[in-house]
């Protein structure tokens, strides 16, 4: 169970969490909106697909926006697109942007990528302070997955395996942070001794090298005309993010606030396997949030 989890489950923790105003949503948006329009742009500039992912989609095609509560945005772009987009994009913005993934951050310890915007702070509390941070927008590489239903199980159980063993010495090397959030919660520390013990037996190589090995492990299938696409760094990894390759693409367009932006072609197909019944809004308690312990927009504010 991950660090957000446990806060919203068990309410413990002994850093002090700063609690979003509606003002500051409101501001968070626009600039992860403005990040999102710059990479959708330059792609579209560029001929390139992205969409977006996720939760964004959700927004888009029940609330023609952000979900009213969700402090994110996701993209999702092919693998082969990326490795053409990511150095345009980082020559093109990088005075205003940086990126941080495992092939381009000598210690990033994700195995997916994010685009941060400089001069800004947002830290959230499953971050260590050692990790960056800043307003960002997730980018999450959609991958082939074999045809060959069997090779295709060899290559979901080596990706989240190899994501499990990252993410479990991600949380060795950071435990010293993590006893310090959470030493006086039980369950939070039990269930987070299992991932110590995990992440100690594999910590002979460091959490910056099992990602670099997960994320390069998630594009081993070279097949551009695969039935099946994936996201194995999705939040239903590997399996729970299979989709046919023909009901992602072309895109669909749906309106995202101001903007038309591209979302997967069978959006109902791709959000019911996600969401299940995507269109009925969630309870309160089972929406999802993130606990944030800076947030700072920086020099740049024009309110």
């Amino acid at each position: 169970m991950r660090l957000n989890d446990y806060i919203k489950r068990a309410g413990q923790s002994s850093i002090p969490l700063h609690e979003i105003t509606g003002e500051e949503l409101q501001r968070l948006h626009k600039e992860m909106t403005d990040i999102a329009d710059d990479v959708i742009s330059l792609a579209d500039e560029l001929g390139l697909s992205i969409t977006l992912g996720g939760g964004s989609v959700l927004g888009a095609a029940r609330h023609r926006g952000f979900v009213p509560w969700d402090d994110d945005i996701d993209l999702n772009i092919t693998r082969k697109e990326w490795e053409v987009f990511a150095p345009v994009l980082q020559e093109r913005f990088e005075e205003k942007y940086f990126i941080y993934a495992p092939d381009s951050f000598s210690d990033a310890v994700i195995n997916a990528i994010r685009i941060y915007k400089r001069g800004t702070k947002l830290r959230e509390i499953a971050h260590a302070p050692n990790e960056p941070n800043g307003i960002f927008v997730d980018i999450f590489l959609l991958e082939n997955a074999p045809d060959n239903g069997a090779i295709r199980l060899c290559h979901g159980v080596l990706c989240q395996g190899l994501r499990y063993i990252a993410s479990c010495v991600r949380l060795y090397e950071q435990r010293a942070y993590i006893e310090s959030v959470f030493g006086k919660n039980a369950e939070a520390m039990a269930g987070y001794r299992k991932r110590f013990f995990v992440g100690r037996i594999f910590s002979f190589s460091s959490a910056h090298s099992w990602s670099l090995l997960s994320y390069k492990a998630n594009g081993l299938c070279k097949n551009e005309a695969s039935r099946f696409l994936t996201i194995p760094s999705g939040g239903k990894y590997y399996f729970g993010e299979l989709i046919r390759r023909d009901s992602y693409f072309p895109p669909e367009y749906l309106p995202f606030g101001d903007h038309s932006w591209p979302v997967p072609r069978d959006y109902d197909r791709y959000l019911t396997k996600l969401y299940g019944d995507w269109k009925e809004v969630p309870p309160e308690d089972k929406r999802e949030v993130h606990c944030l312990i800076e947030l700072d927009f920086g020099d740049d504010d024009d309110e």
